[in-house]
């Protein structure tokens, strides 16, 4: 558009809004409807008191049977509509002038040439009933009042004479600002005129009295505004006008060649950008991740890091504490339940047999046709038991009441009380929990806090960056900030899913005591000798004790297959015939391992137990052979 300037982005009154003639159809049902929309002519005529006058004329050619139409015209506080007519007319037909007091009510019937208007809260609506099936020209007229804003110097109009919410393009739109007739100056030019946006394919004109737009085809949803500033000497008075005091010329001239230069800019940076595309991509990357990651640092620095103790041994040679084996692991991975309910209740059953509260005989059962070495629990003796080993116990006396069981044969009695053993599993692992909980393990911090507030802050930003930014967002020629925006807003949400992943991991956020620190190093240390002493030149102590609590923290590290090689490998003869937890077999049986003792009593799938599993857990409670 010649000699024209970017949008002030004004949203002003006289938007043309969603006029389509749509309603109701009087063809039959399944009928094809269409129309096309031009040409528009657009008159705004300023009166002398700085109100204005608006004729709008648009003409639709109709394909079937259409029978009414409506406009919303947008008003702001301060601006009133009023004096509204409505007609229309057709080739060869005489001009209609509708009657007022029709429903304006959207897909409301009434008679043809009659129309409503409803007053709503930001917007006044037009609503007309007719009947067409060809091309008719409506023609509708209002006034505007308090949309020039008179200035000391001058009076400035800016008319969005065609809006963005058009669903149809128009052939053409012509608009004229005409100027007042008053003190004989009816015919000056204006002083200034401008059309917007400059991406409209276009023409403004200064004409004797009026300022005049002109547009060829407008594709749906593209808006055009004209602005025009005329001396304030032509208006006798501001009666229908908005007056601001101070001259206005200076300051709306320079807004106009600030919107030139934000656009021209937008566009030289986007370019820019596009020109160092390695640059982009690695930018843009930063921006999705780099605040969420920065948020992560500097939670884990202040509320995760754990405290330093000390602690630099490398092995520990036996249990560092009297810790029970079903709270080893969650201590040792920073958790606050079992991260394995499989383990910790397996590894819980044979700390009880240990103990004596089964009593586990050697016998020999058959598996695929061969006699293989297997345990047979029965009861044992009372013992002082945590809250958590109850439902375990419960579970096996159950099992074990009738008659003493092998311990290949214990998975099938436990499932067959499924659904009580399914609710002892589940006491068992709240227990446990409570147990974690009563133990004060972790430091009192707000980091958990502040990255569950931070998933809802991203997305919230994220969603108000981006409506702001494709408000008015122009992608022919934008503004660098909306593009800014619109990039940053874009950026929240995979911070937000950042954050989201960070708020899942506790120990980014969470710390222990340094005294539970150090007892998870220790623990740690014994977990790495269990894993390593099959290779160790040193052999561990020779005690019966000693021995069964490296099979027991075994199964509930998941490395019972490393402890029972080193027994194999290391365990005196004579330990092994005192010893009653080491008369298992190689066999795989048992429900697929010392491990289903715990999976096939939960009611849950099971597919979510062997994702808590750690590393090497699938084999961790497997039978292994006594060492011969």
């Amino acid at each position: 558009m010649a000699a024209e300037v970017a949008s002030a982005r004004r949203l002003l009154a006289v938007a043309a809004v969603a006029v389509a003639a749509l309603c109701t159809a009087t063809v039959a049902h399944g009928d094809f409807r269409d129309y096309l929309l031009g040409p528009a002519t657009i008159v705004a005529q300023v009166r002398p008191d700085g109100s204005i006058g608006v004729t709008e004329s648009i003409e639709f050619n109709f394909i079937g049977t259409f029978t009414g139409g409506y406009r919303d015209i947008p008003v702001r506080p301060g601006e009133t509509i009023d004096q509204i007519s409505v007609s229309d007319t057709g080739p060869a037909l005489p001009t209609t002038v509708y009657r007022p007091g029709a429903s304006a009510e959207l897909g409301s019937e009434g008679e043809p040439g009659t129309f409503g208007v409803a007053r709503l809260k930001d917007r006044v609506r037009i609503v007309w009933h007719f009947s067409s099936n060809s091309l008719r020209t409506f023609v509708v007229r209002y006034r505007f009042r308090g949309l020039s804003t008179a200035y000391d110097d001058v009076v400035d109009v800016n008319m969005r004479v065609w809006g963005d919410q058009w669903p149809k393009g128009v052939s053409s739109v012509d608009a004229t600002i005409r100027l007042p007739f008053a003190n004989g100056n009816g015919l000056a030019p204006p002083l200034r005129v401008w059309g917007h946006p400059s991406t409209v394919k276009g023409t403004v004109q200064r004409v004797p009295g009026a300022a005049v737009l002109t547009t060829p085809y407008l594709p749906p949803h593209r808006w055009v505004e004209l602005h025009a500033v005329f001396p304030r000497s032509l208006l006798e008075s501001t009666e229908g006008a908005k007056v601001v005091h101070g001259d206005g010329l200076a300051k709306i001239v320079h807004d106009e060649r600030q919107a030139i230069v934000d656009r021209e800019h937008g566009i030289n940076e986007v370019h820019a950008w596009l020109n160092r595309l390695p640059l982009t991509i690695l930018v843009l990357i930063a921006l999705a991740v780099g605040p969420a990651l920065l948020l992560l640092l500097g939670v884990w620095l202040v509320y995760g890091r754990e405290p330093k103790t000390g602690y630099d041994r490398q092995y520990e040679q036996e249990p560092p504490t009297d810790l029970k084996p079903a709270l080893v692991l969650p201590l040792v991975q920073e958790a606050k339940s079992p991260t394995s309910l499989s383990l910790a209740f397996t590894a819980t059953l044979f700390d009880l047999i240990r103990r004596k509260v089964f009593t586990a005989t050697p016998t020999t059962t058959k598996q695929h046709g061969k006699d293989v070495s297997d345990l047979e629990l029965a009861a044992g003796k009372p013992d002082k038991l945590d809250s958590f080993e109850e439902p375990v116990v419960e579970a096996v006396d159950e099992a074990v009441a009738a008659d003493p069981v092998a311990l290949t044969e214990l998975s099938d009695r436990l499932v067959a009380e499924r659904e009580a053993n399914s609710k002892r599993f589940e006491q068992f692992s709240a227990r446990v929990g409570l147990q974690i909980v009563d133990r004060k393990w972790y430091a009192a911090g707000s980091g958990g806090t502040i990255l569950g507030w931070s998933i809802p802050f991203f997305v919230v930003a994220g969603i108000v960056l981006l409506v702001v930014s494709i408000h008015g967002f122009d992608a022919t020629a934008p503004l660098w900030s909306d593009v800014v925006m619109l990039v940053l807003g874009l950026a929240c949400f995979p911070n937000a899913i950042v954050a989201s992943i960070g708020a899942a991991h506790a120990k980014l956020w969470r710390r222990r005591t340094p005294a539970a620190q150090e007892e998870a190093q220790r623990w740690e240390a014994f977990r790495r000798y269990l894993h390593d002493f099959p290779r160790l030149e040193d052999a561990p102590a020779a005690t019966l004790g000693l021995w069964e609590s490296y099979l027991v923290y075994g199964i509930a590290f998941g490395i019972a297959e490393q402890v029972l090689k080193g027994a194999h490998l290391y365990m005196p003869p004579e330990l092994q015939k005192e010893s009653s937890v080491y008369w298992i077999s190689s066999s795989p049986d048992l429900g697929s391992g010392a491990t289903s003792l715990g999976r096939e009593t939960r009611r849950p799938a099971t597919s979510r137990d062997a994702r808590r599993e750690p590393h090497g857990s699938r084999h961790a409670g497997r039978i292994a052979p006594r060492a011969a």
